[in-house]
């Protein structure tokens, strides 16, 4: 067994690495690279691969940073071992290569999570001296069978207060739209659960990772807007669907509200709007994930009829560190 180092020809091993490890949630070589890719420069990041005396890949591991929750010395870990390859020592040791180059890096927290029905890698995240920090529910739409007629009056009702709901294809035109979504963004996500706080990300990154992204759809890019008495068009609140070309479910990407218009159900609108559009295009499921202290999204998500699948949990591992 020996570890290497990544290089841009791997990115289809480990797109089937980890597809293999996790098929509910394939993606393709051309989007791990993109997100690789879209990282801000002052992000440490790193992959490496695992081969047996033959070359086969057996597994492979990622270390990165938040961009979002930015923090110098602390990281975030993905351990990637073939079911068939796992329970040999491995894992084990892409951690401890992995722990290596971060402690070149001074890491004082390193952050990993498992799927609460893969037991085997709950009990090595756990024997590596790794704690549960908070689980994060997973959870489906069958559109098919998604009844939002209950909510149909929403958007409505949402009208004659003056909000309408627009997807990103139908504001052409509208000046400095780019920037004006950047900021609803950051607004929206500031209150966003979290054990790190919340760092600014540049406007570069969101316009790269948003518009220049594979998976964008500009008609499931959904926002709440209000024309002001001046006449300028207002910003309110998000909801987003993003697909993958490695399968034909969907994801639902951030959902978020500016404070001052919270508790007037946009998001709820925005999201039963989304759900129309995906009947529409025959899409079967929608995938989300909620943390479990995040009760308000959580019941949205409930009212819908979203079925929560098993739990992520999220793991930490502090080091001391003098200063």
């Amino acid at each position: 067994m020996q570890i290497r180092a990544f290089t841009p020809d791997d990115y289809e091993t480990i797109a089937r690495i980890e597809n293999t490890v996790y098929p509910d949630y394939p993606d393709t070589a051309e989007e791990l690279q993109f997100y690789d890719e879209a990282r801000e420069k002052h992000q440490h990041f790193g992959r490496f691969l695992v081969e047996n005396s033959s070359g086969k890949a057996l597994g492979s591991a990622r270390f990165s940073q938040s961009a979002e929750r930015y923090h110098p010395q602390k990281f975030y870990l993905d351990i990637h071992v073939l079911p068939e390859h796992q329970g040999q020592g491995i894992g084990r040791g892409l951690l401890e290569y992995t722990m290596q180059h971060l402690e070149t890096l001074k890491a004082i927290t390193v952050r990993g999570q498992v799927r609460d029905d893969y037991a085997q890698s709950l009990r090595f995240i756990q024997s590596a001296g790794f704690a549960e920090e908070y689980r994060a529910w997973e959870s489906r739409l069958d559109v098919e069978a998604c009844d939002v007629s209950p909510f149909s009056h929403l958007e409505e009702q949402l009208k004659l207060e003056g909000i309408e709901l627009k997807s990103f294809a139908e504001f052409e035109g509208t000046p400095d739209l780019e920037h004006e979504l950047y900021h609803l963004g950051l607004d929206s996500s500031r209150d966003m659960p979290d054990p790190e706080p919340f760092t600014e990300t540049s406007f570069e990154r969101f316009e790269r990772r948003t518009f220049q992204n594979p998976q964008f759809t500009p008609e499931a890019y959904l926002v709440a807007v209000k024309t002001s008495e001046n006449g300028k068009l207002e910003f309110l609140a998000e909801s987003s669907l993003w697909g993958t070309k490695g399968e034909p479910d969907f994801y639902n990407g951030s959902t978020g509200t500016r404070r001052e218009w919270r508790g007037k159900q946009i998001a709820l609108a925005l999201k039963v709007k989304n759900i129309l559009w995906a009947k529409t295009q025959g899409i079967k499921e929608i995938k989300t994930w909620n943390d479990d202290v995040n009760r308000p999204m959580l019941s949205i998500n409930e009212k819908l009829g979203f079925a929560k699948q098993p739990a992520w949990v999220h793991f930490v591992r502090h080091f001391e560190r003098k200063s």
